[in-house]
């Protein structure tokens, strides 16, 4: 693993100016958008994956003030709605309760499903 391979596959979407939302470990091959594309609300970037330092398929997102997946700094953010499954540590599929949140920016390590 390098710093050059970390993320995997990814999709960096500048969302603002000085503001970029990076969507990593995507499987190999199912990136669908091209560069300088512009994109719209439910526009499919790739498929989910494990791509890059991953234990298993999950999307990374992370809204930073810059292009690079390492050397920007992140941003806050919030979504409208999602919800909170539970903790990565102790995640385990199908035995968590499912909370409802709106208007928040999750909890590190989140596991969170988007509507």
């Amino acid at each position: 693993m390098t710093l050059a391979n970390i993320a995997g596959n990814y999709v960096v979407v500048r969302i603002a100016p000085h503001q970029f939302a990076t969507y990593a470990h995507l499987q190999r091959g199912s990136i669908r958008v091209q560069l300088r594309q512009h994109l719209g609300r439910g526009d499919v970037l790739g498929l989910l994956g494990n791509s890059g330092h991953s234990t298993g398929p999950h999307l990374h997102l992370q809204v930073t003030d810059g292009p690079s997946v390492l050397g920007s700094e992140g941003v806050p953010y919030v979504f409208t709605s999602y919800s909170f499954l539970g903790l990565a540590k102790d995640f385990e599929e199908n035995k968590h309760p499912v909370s409802p949140r709106h208007r928040e920016i999750p909890v590190e390590d989140a596991v969170s499903r988007l509507p």
